[in-house]
């Protein structure tokens, strides 16, 4: 009985995402997946976000990154990526924001550049690390930067790109991202309230494969 109330919550999230317009944006650009699938984390999930295919969708990732850049007053030097996802939104995101400076009718800010980069995961079996490529090292030191991620689950990614920029001398005024799946807030993340956005606030977090509604039921994997 309790499985199946699982896959009941599970399907009335499944309405709930229909009458959320960002997902609905990401769903019609076939980018957001439903099925059974394993995040990097190592999480089991219902729902699977492909940056590569919105990216893909000029129309979408247009509307995402403009959301996203309304939502910060605070000048940016460089969008930083966690990821090649999280790069995917960085690169778009700073291209709105260039073209934002360039058109500036004060005229104040249109030489200010904007840069992107990626935060690259390393391989450390004591804990989670982030690093910058050395020769992208320039556009984070002493910059404003704003740190970007497709979702944001545990927040392990997003704090761990957040020291790695710190590392580098940088000034995160920012950290956005698409979906907010967790309980995560700017305190948990370990940035200021007016700092952190999402676009989608809508927890739905993911499950270890011994509770796993659909492993339980021998629901094979989707591929990623």
């Amino acid at each position: 009985m309790l499985m199946l109330d699982t896959l009941d919550r599970i399907d009335a999230q499944n309405q709930q995402i229909e009458r959320d317009p960002t997902l609905t944006l990401l769903k019609t650009a076939g980018a957001l997946r439903t099925g059974h699938f394993a995040l990097d984390s190592g999480l089991h999930t219902a729902w699977y976000l492909d940056m590569h295919v919105a990216a893909s969708s000029a129309r979408a990732m247009t509307q995402l990154t403009a959301s996203i850049g309304e939502c910060f007053s605070a000048p940016v030097d460089v969008v930083v990526g966690c990821g090649r996802a999280g790069s995917i939104i960085a690169y778009a995101t700073a291209s709105y924001f260039d073209w934002c400076n360039r058109h500036d009718t004060t005229k104040k800010m249109r030489e200010r550049q904007v840069y992107c980069t990626t935060a690259e995961k390393q391989t450390n079996e004591v804990w989670l690390c982030y690093t910058i490529d050395p020769q992208h090292v320039r556009f984070v030191q002493n910059k404003n930067v704003l740190v970007s991620t497709a979702a944001i689950e545990t927040g392990d990614t997003a704090r761990a790109a957040i020291k790695c920029v710190e590392a580098h001398h940088g000034l995160v005024v920012g950290l956005a991202t698409l979906w907010n799946r967790g309980y995560q807030t700017a305190q948990t993340l370990g940035v200021e309230d007016d700092q952190f956005h999402a676009l989608v606030q809508r927890p739905m977090p993911g499950w270890d494969e011994v509770s796993c509604p659909y492993c339980r039921v021998g629901t094979i994997l989707d591929e990623i």
